[in-house]
């Protein structure tokens, strides 16, 4: 099932996304999100789900009226959510 991913930040390289997910993007295009800005999450901030994922200053997305976040959306053909 093809999908439209918004990246910032590293995964705006086409190389970094693509080792990502495991194929190369068929589309690019830059993009702006609205209503979001973009944070950071301190060690001790970042959700617990994720705490094996924290190493400090990971970026994240935040609902923000008002503000906006500069990217591109990917299109990735074959996208599949593993369990």
């Amino acid at each position: 099932m093809p999908v439209w991913n918004f990246a910032f930040g590293s995964h705006l390289s086409k190389q970094q996304l693509s080792h990502i997910i495991g194929q190369a993007p068929k589309q690019f295009m830059r993009a702006i999100l609205p209503d979001y800005c973009l944070t950071f999450w301190k060690l001790f901030d970042f959700p617990k789900t994720f705490s094996n994922l924290a190493t400090g200053g990971s970026p994240a997305l935040v609902p923000h009226k008002g503000s906006q976040v500069y990217g591109a959306v990917y299109l990735i053909q074959d996208f599949r959510v593993s369990a």
